[in-house]
Formats: structure tokens, C-alpha cells, sequence
């Protein structure tokens, strides 16, 4: 759940109709599960490290009323496309899109989500690069760079997801063959194997 949990976060930076209060809450949760996961890998008998995971947790999980389901942003929704046709785990899928994902968000977020996302490495303890896009793509790296320190990296050749699929994985993700973002998340699908 924690690893999901990181993706919940980051994706309520971007994400539409999310309100401000619950932003502050990911950038505080963000920075413990930095922290805790670490720890936690380290000493999983360790309950006051778990309990933090756990509230950190629970902050991603604030519940904002939607109207219809949806999932939470693009890293979930390829994680939902991904895990659902060939049986890769949530927590893997978050593993394999979320890095990846943040750094298309420098590409193709609007101004304001492009520097919520940049602000986080305030909360990280990171220096900034200097410039609002340089910041996210670090912050996609320290994820990246997380997920590899805890031993959960992978990648679509483990799980057989065919090369021809990427286009209709995107699509629905996306929730369209004509969004105008496909050509670039497929780009991004093919750098997953």
C-alpha cells in the first residue's frame, strides 16, 4: 500500500478539482514515506515506522467526492490497464509508471500542476534545480531512484506485455485513442521494458 501510496500523492499534485488543503497533506506524506520506506525495508518488525506509513497512508486516501469513479491519475490508470490484462501486481504497476509519468509531466501539465509538482523537493529536503521543469524531472529521478533502493524495480519484458499492445494500453488510460497526449505516453510505455 505505501508504494501506492507515493502515487496517490503525486498524482493529487496534478490532478483536477483537488482542493488545497489536501495538496499540503500529500507534500507532508510524501516527505515520510521518503523517509519510512526506507526504514521500513530495513526493519519490517519495527511497528512506530510502520504506524507513520500508515498515517502517511491514510492522507493519500482523503477522501475528495467524485461524481464518477476515475482512477486517480495516469500512473493509475496504465496501472489499472496494465495489471488488469496481464496480472502485474498495483504496487508493481505503481513501481513502473509513476517515475516515468511525473517526468511526462513536465512535458505536458499545465503551468500551475508543473509547479506543485516542483515544489516538492522543498518538502523532499532537494535543492532546486533552477527551473520549474528541471525540478520535476529530478523529482521523477529521487522516485525512480526510491523504488530501485527498495528492490522493487521491474519492467513489461517480466510480465510478457507485448509492444503491439502499447497503443490500446495508452489509449485507455487516457480514455481515448484521440488524446492528443498518446504518441507520448506510448513513447513513454516503450522505455518500461
Amino acid at each position: 500500500m505505501p508504494k501506492s501510496s507515493l502515487t496517490s500523492f503525486v498524482e493529487s499534485l496534478y490532478r483536477p478539482l483537488i482542493p488545497v488543503p489536501v495538496k499540503v497533506l500529500c507534500y507532508a506524506a510524501l516527505a515520510d514515506l521518503f523517509t519510512y520506506l526506507p526504514k521500513s525495508m530495513a526493519n519490517p518488525q519495527a511497528v512506530d515506522v510502520r504506524q507513520k506509513l500508515q498515517l502517511a497512508s491514510w492522507m493519500s486516501l482523503w477522501p475528495t467526492k467524485r461524481e464518477s469513479y476515475s482512477a486517480l491519475g495516469l500512473s493509475h490508470a496504465l496501472g489499472h490497464k496494465l495489471g488488469a490484462k496481464y496480472g502485474i501486481p498495483h504496487g508493481i504497476t505503481s513501481c513502473l509508471t509513476l517515475a516515468p509519468t511525473v517526468a511526462l509531466q513536465a512535458k505536458i501539465a499545465s503551468q500551475d500542476h508543473k509547479e506543485l509538482l516542483a515544489k516538492t523537493l522543498f518538502y523532499l529536503q532537494q535543492p532546486s534545480t533552477g527551473s520549474v521543469e528541471g525540478d520535476i524531472l529530478k523529482l521523477s529521478s529521487l522516485i525512480d531512484e526510491l523504488v530501485v533502493n527498495l528492490g522493487l524495480q521491474s519492467n513489461l519484458t517480466e510480465y510478457k506485455v507485448p509492444h503491439d499492445d502499447l497503443s490500446k494500453i495508452a489509449g485507455g488510460a487516457l480514455g481515448s485513442q484521440d488524446d492528443p497526449n498518446l504518441p507520448q505516453v506510448v513513447e513513454m510505455l516503450k522505455t518500461l521494458y
